[in-house]
C-alpha cells in the first residue's frame, strides 16, 4: 500500500485511473486483434448436403456400431469406443484417450 501513504489522496485517484485506462485498453486491443485473425476452423463447416452412395463409401470406408473411419484428401479422422480418437485436418491435429490423454 505505498499508494496509500506517500501520495497525496488526488495524485493517488490519477494514478490508479491511469492504470484502470491502460488496462482497459491493452484489453482491447487484444480483442481487435483476435477478432481480425483468420479462423482455423474456418474451412471445417459441416457438409449440409447428405453423403449417398459411392461417395458416402470413398469418404466412410469403415463404419460400424463401435469403430467410425474417415477419409479424403487431406482429412483422415477414425474413433474406437467414443473413448479413443484421432483426427487430422490440415489445420487440427488431435489424439484423445478419454479421459486420460488429450494432445490438441
Amino acid at each position: 500500500m505505498i499508494l496509500k501513504f506517500c501520495l497525496k489522496p488526488k495524485m493517488r485517484n490519477q494514478i490508479l485511473f491511469t492504470i484502470l485506462l491502460f488496462c482497459s485498453g491493452v484489453l482491447t486491443a487484444q480483442t481487435q486483434v483476435r477478432s481480425q485473425v483468420e479462423d482455423p476452423f474456418e474451412e471445417l463447416i459441416r457438409e449440409k448436403k447428405e453423403i449417398f452412395g459411392s461417395e458416402k463409401e470413398e469418404k466412410y470406408p469403415v463404419r460400424m456400431l463401435f469403430v467410425d473411419v474417415e477419409k479424403w484428401p487431406g482429412h483422415l479422422s477414425w474413433h474406437a469406443f467414443w473413448f479413443i480418437r484421432k483426427t487430422d485436418y490440415p489445420k487440427f491435429k488431435q489424439f484423445r484417450i478419454f479421459p486420460f490423454y488429450n494432445s490438441i
